[in-house]
C-alpha cells in the first residue's frame, strides 16, 4: 500500500484507481485505520492511556479472526440452534 502511495504523490494527479474488491477505498480506509490503532504513539496517547486494550487489524485478517472464531464455537452454535437471518 505505501508503494501505491508513494507512486501517487510522486506524480499527481496522473493515477486513478477502482476496485470492488481488496484494494477498493472502504479496505483501504480501513487498512488505514488499522495502521492508525496500531501506531505505538496513538495508542499510547488514546488508547492505552484510558485503559482500553486497542487491536487495529486489516480486513482480511479480521475475516480470519472471525473464521476461525467461528470454528472454534461452531458446536456450541449449532447446539444451541443459533442461525444466521
Amino acid at each position: 500500500m505505501q508503494e501505491l502511495v508513494d507512486a501517487a504523490k510522486a506524480k499527481p494527479n496522473t493515477m486513478n484507481y477502482g476496485s470492488y474488491g481488496p484494494g477498493s477505498q472502504p479496505h483501504l480506509l480501513f487498512e488505514s485505520v488499522a495502521a492508525i490503532l496500531n501506531d505505538p504513539d496513538f495508542k499510547a496517547r488514546f488508547i492505552d492511556r484510558a485503559g482500553h486494550t486497542g487491536v487495529g487489524r486489516p480486513p482480511a485478517e479480521f475475516a480470519n479472526f472471525i473464521a476461525g472464531d467461528y470454528a472454534a464455537r461452531k458446536t456450541t452454535i449449532e447446539a444451541a440452534g443459533i442461525v444466521q437471518e
